[in-house]
């Protein structure tokens, strides 16, 4: 991809300030995760502009980052929280907005991001677009922004992952990836990164025999995520299914909810009701009814 010409963009007196205030802004942010040790695996090894791409995994996924990644960092962040205190916070500390459903303001944001990292700043991005609530996915299926911003401005991707348990939260920072041309080649690549060390953290930290799982493990957790989360507190199965919307589905994926679609059209006899019992616990847990 042909990279975008460099244009004499000069730091507003705002952004200016916002790097000024980054030290003091960062410990607010970081207050609610102040009580989670961090475990960093890796080093940020490279000065001038950088790519952050991140797991998505719950409300404490910014914070977190930021008390990683230490240099004032623009954050690409979904609209929805816009005007909360949540908000303010992230505002204070340098973010571009963005409204996930509307292709002129993704055109827009794409723009402020190329903008910010001509004039040398870092910026951090979520490319799974919303939470990875899925019982078996490392990593959910990623867009290729990421991909494109670094083609094109010739800045690498530094892929982070962040495994959350009990006690610790655990950290990998990976090298620097250059993405090839062939930008979903390199989608494919940047998520094998992210999902092995998923599995890496998973192998050293996420040991558990089975029959001390509880049964309702999965709803258990995606409770306690929404539960931190005001705009999904009153509404928590609501806001999933709204969320749910802005999975990347590349050709050939299927995901939980339409794997089991087909239930809903399917006669019932005595001969098929085995088939249910994944299904109802499923629809169960979901609250979906």
């Amino acid at each position: 991809m042909k990279n975008i010409k460099r244009k004499p963009y000069k730091e507003t007196y705002g952004e200016k300030l916002l790097r000024a205030l980054h030290p003091a802004v960062l410990k607010v942010l970081t207050m609610a995760t102040k009580s989670m040790p961090l475990r960093i695996e890796g080093r940020i090894s490279l000065d001038g502009s950088k790519i952050f791409v991140a797991n998505h995994f719950g409300i404490d996924n910014i914070p977190t980052a930021g008390k990683v990644i230490r240099e004032h960092t623009y954050v690409l962040v979904s609209d929805e929280d816009k005007g909360t205190l949540n908000g303010l916070a992230l505002s204070m500390n340098g973010c571009i907005w963005v409204n996930r459903s509307n292709k002129t303001e993704r055109k827009y944001s794409r723009e402020a991001l190329i903008r910010h990292l001509q004039l040398g700043h870092n910026i951090l991005m979520y490319p799974e677009a919303t939470w990875n609530l899925s019982p078996n996915l490392l990593m959910l299926p990623m867009y290729w922004g990421c991909i494109e911003l670094s083609q094109q401005t010739g800045i690498p991707i530094i892929p982070l992952y962040f495994y959350f348990t009990e006690n610790a939260c655990y950290v990998q920072i990976n090298h620097p990836f250059y993405p090839y041309n062939d930008k979903t080649k390199s989608i494919v690549e940047l998520r094998d990164i992210m999902a092995t060390s998923a599995w890496k953290f998973a192998e050293k930290y996420g040991k558990e025999k089975r029959k001390n799982i509880d049964q309702n493990y999965l709803k258990k957790d995606i409770d306690t995520r929404y539960r931190k989360y005001k705009r999904a507190f009153k509404d928590p199965i609501g806001v999933q299914r709204y969320e749910e919307k802005f999975i990347f589905k590349p050709q050939g994926y299927v995901g939980y909810s339409e794997a089991f679609d087909f239930f809903q059209y399917l006669r019932i006899r005595k001969e098929n009701l085995f088939l249910f019992k994944d299904w109802m616990k499923y629809h169960s847990e979901t609250d979906r009814f």
